[in-house]
């Protein structure tokens, strides 16, 4: 019959710190947590290995038995042998490191040409990247583009609007979409430079012009040269859109709200270029 090892708590501690295993138990009780068993091993003597013949003091534990290394006991469990079944040790083969890496050594070419084609140079100027928010509005028949302003909630510029296109047109505005540029935040990225959100802007557009009248820009996207406030002037020249369409550039709705004073010139550039009496 095999004998048992048995282990006190000392020993277990013991081993499980040769073994490099951290050791971990309640020690106090947390506010707020919940109650759980508290225990003291402040009683348990640190187990200090001198020498094969090294005799461990805790119960259970014959006299003339040595304390054996972590190793040891590790092998025993495995193959279920007691350790006075267990004959002289073996020494174990060393595990061998790998040669190190010359330096002139290279990586694989597939892995160095996707390293490189990931890189991007540091000395890489990054693609002219615009930066804006818009919100496409239709009222009566005039298509509308209002440039958000970071400093004013939307829920005021589309109330300020609310007002003027009843006041203007006798009617409510349609909200149709928002468009924010650009797509990511790393402006290193491809397919987000000036070309691309003009196209994406025109094409936004495309369905909403053939029943509009005019368009009426509230602000002006970093897209195409700016107009001056209360300007206008034709698609095909000032917005590169083939429609045939008659364009009013003047302050944003949020401009409005930072200086109320804008307002009456706004006014003043509706009533012209829509023909409100």
């Amino acid at each position: 019959m095999n004998s048992v090892l048995r282990l006190d708590e000392a020993r277990r501690q013991h081993y499980l710190k040769a073994m490099g295993i951290p050791m971990w138990y309640a020690r106090a009780t947390l506010p707020g947590a919940k109650a759980s068993p508290e225990f003291d091993f402040s009683a348990f003597e640190e187990l200090q290995v001198e020498g094969p013949s090294r005799q461990p003091s805790g119960a259970g534990v014959p006299a003339n038995r040595p304390v054996r290394a972590a190793a040891d006991i590790l092998k025993q469990v495995t193959k279920d042998l007691a350790p006075s079944e267990v004959g002289e040790k073996t020494p174990e083969p060393q595990a061998k490191a790998p040669p190190p890496v010359a330096p002139e050594q290279k990586p694989a070419p597939e892995v160095a040409k996707a390293v490189e084609e990931s890189v991007i140079p540091a000395d890489s100027a990054p693609l002219e990247v615009p930066e804006f928010c818009v919100r496409a509005y239709r009222a009566g028949s005039y298509l509308i583009l209002n440039l958000a302003h970071p400093e004013i909630d939307a829920h005021r510029e589309s109330a300020l609007l609310g007002n003027i296109a009843t006041f203007c047109w006798g009617a409510a505005p349609e909200f149709l979409y928002e468009m924010a540029w650009p797509v990511f935040t790393n402006p290193r990225l491809p397919g987000q430079d000036l070309a691309v959100a003009q196209r994406v802007l025109k094409l936004s557009l495309q369905e909403y012009l053939d029943t509009a009248k005019g368009l009426i820009l509230f602000g002006q996207p970093p897209l195409w040269p700016s107009l001056a406030e209360g300007e206008t002037g034709e698609a095909g020249q000032v917005l590169a859109l083939e429609k045939p369409i008659r364009v009013l550039a003047t302050w944003s709705l949020g401009e409005m709200l930072l200086a109320p004073q804008r307002k009456r010139d706004v006014w003043l550039h509706l009533r012209r270029f829509s023909g409100i009496g």
